[in-house]
């Protein structure tokens, strides 16, 4: 018990060591993006910005846009009102609206989206576009050696399942792997992109490290 207790305490102390670099988050305005769910990703695979307005694309832009789409099980369509609508074979809505916010409907979800500006806390970079929105709270962020570290406060093991279900939706499920034990949870996956997420929760905090595909 007291090994088992010494490693949880090495494993709090790293998550401190991660988040101790964030003197704040430093960015390049002209790289804010609203937290786009994945369609970002489907996007830089068609050989498209990261953060067109899809509506605006030539035809031969938009067919390259379908291709890669359909290879992650979406399909893209384009309403009259200037917003893509990429309807995946689970059930899932995401919408890019004309002016390039986004949101999100589950395939379990009727009536309205969820909003991908909901958690105010969320920052908005190349990183986070990566990524699903969480329902939790972030306390701090840092960028140390091309990783992209978040800390999360007030979380619990139901949390951080729930947040792990949205990692998968959004298309971290290749090389998965899942630690669930009573006091720790450890939830490891990779995309189709090559990008990976990591996310560890114990005694109330959670770290989740994104690692971009070179």
């Amino acid at each position: 018990m007291k090994k088992r207790l010494v490693f949880i305490a090495l494993v709090f102390l790293m998550t401190l060591s991660l988040v101790a670099c964030d003197g704040g988050w430093e960015e390049d305005s002209s790289s804010v993006v609203i937290a786009d769910y994945g369609i970002g990703d489907i996007a830089v695979a068609a050989g498209i910005e990261r953060g067109s307005i899809f509506s605006t694309l030539d035809e031969t832009a938009k067919a390259a846009l379908s291709e890669k789409a359909a290879l992650v099980g979406a399909t893209v369509s384009y309403e009259e009102d200037g917003s893509t609508l990429f309807a995946y074979t689970d059930g899932r809505v995401i919408t890019q609206h004309a002016d390039g916010t986004v949101t999100y409907r589950d395939g379990g979800v009727t009536g309205e989206s969820t909003n991908a500006e909901a958690n105010s806390a969320w920052p908005q970079n190349e990183y986070t576009a990566k990524l699903p929105v969480p329902e939790l709270t972030v306390q701090s962020t840092s960028l140390i050696n091309g990783k992209y570290n978040v800390t999360f406060s007030d979380v619990d093991a139901e949390g951080a399942r729930a947040y792990s279900e949205q990692l998968k939706s959004a298309g971290y499920s290749l090389d998965l792997s899942v630690t669930d034990e009573e006091d720790m949870y450890i939830f490891s996956a990779a995309n189709a992109e090559g990008d990976s997420v990591k996310l560890t929760a114990t005694g109330g905090t959670a770290t989740l490290r994104l690692t971009v595909a070179e």
